[in-house]
């Protein structure tokens, strides 16, 4: 009988008790190393671009990081110089800038996609004078012949709920190369967040 009883109490009292798992879970702030990773270098040199990458991880708003098929993509960039570009028309000032030249493959193709960054597309311009003028930071990306999320479900295993195109480049502080989407304006504003994300690390030398 008081085993009865007893049980009977610590039933009611556990229906009665708040939930906090839910709220817990919900408020945990996200790690700071998925915000080094995500947050990108305003500052960054497109000379810094200049290389090969390789594929090694992904970013999901609501999945959070991914892991990645192994060499699945390769970015090849190159930091070229423009020569005598109008870079302030107000006051007709030409300047030599840097833009963004490459291509990416995917190895579940084997075709390689062109790719390039306008000099005008950085988060910074700053012009000088006559001659001179340099940018820096995140741009915007075009990949020409491929489709707007790049195979990311079938190299990640995760669908976007809002597939949009990816179209966004940046390098992060850690040295890491990102490309992907996002709501709105990334490469000129901090505060905006990815919505998917392909991560790439730097292909070592022979």
């Amino acid at each position: 009988m008081k085993k009865t009883i007893l049980l009977v109490l610590m039933t009611a009292v556990l229906m009665a008790a708040p939930t906090f798992c839910t709220t817990a879970v919900s408020a945990e702030p996200e790690p700071a190393q998925e915000q080094n990773v995500l947050a990108l270098d305003y500052e960054a040199l497109p000379t810094a671009y200049d290389g090969t990458w390789t594929l090694t991880g992904a970013y999901e708003a609501e999945a959070g990081m991914l892991d990645v098929v192994p060499d699945a993509c390769t970015l090849t960039l190159r930091a070229v110089i423009s020569e005598d570009v109008l870079v302030q028309m107000e006051k007709y000032v030409h300047a030599d800038v840097y833009e963004l030249e490459g291509s990416i493959c995917f190895a579940g193709d084997g075709t390689s996609y062109e790719c390039d960054a306008s000099w005008d597309g950085f988060t910074n311009v700053r012009v000088h004078g006559k001659d001179s003028c340099d940018v820096s930071g995140a741009n915007m990306l075009v990949i020409r012949g491929i489709e707007a999320d790049m195979y990311f479900e079938q190299i990640t295993g995760v669908r976007p709920p809002d597939v949009r195109r990816i179209r966004f480049i940046g390098l992060n502080a850690e040295g890491q190369l990102l490309i992907g989407c996002s709501e709105n304006h990334i490469e000129k504003d901090a505060d905006a967040q990815w919505l998917y994300a392909y991560i790439f690390t730097r292909a070592q030398e022979d």
